[in-house]
C-alpha cells in the first residue's frame, strides 16, 4: 500500500490511529489473558469432577460469558486486519472504483452492526444491573458491560478503516491495515 497519502494525515487522523492502535495492543492482551482464563478454569473443573468426584457448579456459566468476551475481543482485532470475511478473487479483480465502493460499504454495515449491538448493548447492561448470574453470586451488568466496550472499539476501528480508505483511495488487503 502507498504510504505517502497516509503520511498527510491530520492530527486527528493521527491521532485517532494511535488510539486504535493502544486499543487492538489492549484487545490483543485482552484476548490471551481470556484464552489463559478459560483454559485454566476448564483444567480445574475436569480435576475437580474426575479426580475429586466434586463438580463445580459455576464452570459452565463462566465459560460460555468467557467464550462471548474472547469473541468480542477478537472482533476488533479482526477488523482493524481486515480478518474478515472476503471474496479475495474477487476483490482482487474489480476496478479500483468498485474496491473502494465495496470497502466502504461493508465499513458501514460494520458500523451499523455495531451501532445497534452498542445501543441495545447499553440497555440490556443496564437492564442485567439487578439480575444475578445462576452460579456466580454477580450481577449480570457486570457481565454484560463487555458488549458496548467492544462496540465502541469496533466503531473507532472502522472510522479509522474509512477514513484510511478515503485517504488511499484503495481498500488495504488482509493485514495491510497495520
Amino acid at each position: 500500500m502507498n504510504e505517502a497519502p497516509w503520511a498527510a494525515a491530520t492530527p486527528f487522523e493521527r491521532g485517532l490511529d494511535r488510539l486504535v492502535g493502544r486499543l487492538i495492543k489492549g484487545c490483543e492482551f485482552a484476548a490471551m489473558a481470556i484464552g489463559i482464563w478459560l483454559m485454566c478454569v476448564l483444567v480445574v473443573s475436569v480435576f475437580f469432577r474426575y479426580v475429586l468426584n466434586n463438580s463445580l457448579t459455576w464452570v459452565d456459566e463462566s465459560s460460555s460469558l468467557l467464550l462471548v468476551w474472547l469473541m468480542l475481543a477478537v472482533a476488533p482485532i479482526g477488523f482493524h486486519e481486515n480478518f474478515h470475511i472476503a471474496v479475495g478473487a474477487l476483490i482482487d479483480n474489480v476496478p479500483r472504483i468498485a474496491r473502494v465502493l465495496l470497502g466502504l460499504f461493508v465499513n458501514a454495515c460494520t458500523a451499523a452492526l455495531f451501532g445497534i449491538a452498542l445501543y441495545y448493548g447499553i440497555l440490556n447492561t443496564i437492564v442485567e444491573l439487578d439480575a444475578e448470574l445462576f452460579s456466580i453470586p454477580l450481577m449480570r451488568g457486570w457481565v454484560t458491560w463487555v458488549l458496548p466496550f467492544a462496540s465502541v472499539i469496533v466503531l473507532l476501528v472502522v472510522l479509522n478503516n474509512v477514513i484510511k480508505i478515503v485517504r488511499t483511495g484503495d481498500v488495504p488487503r488482509t493485514g495491510e491495515l497495520e
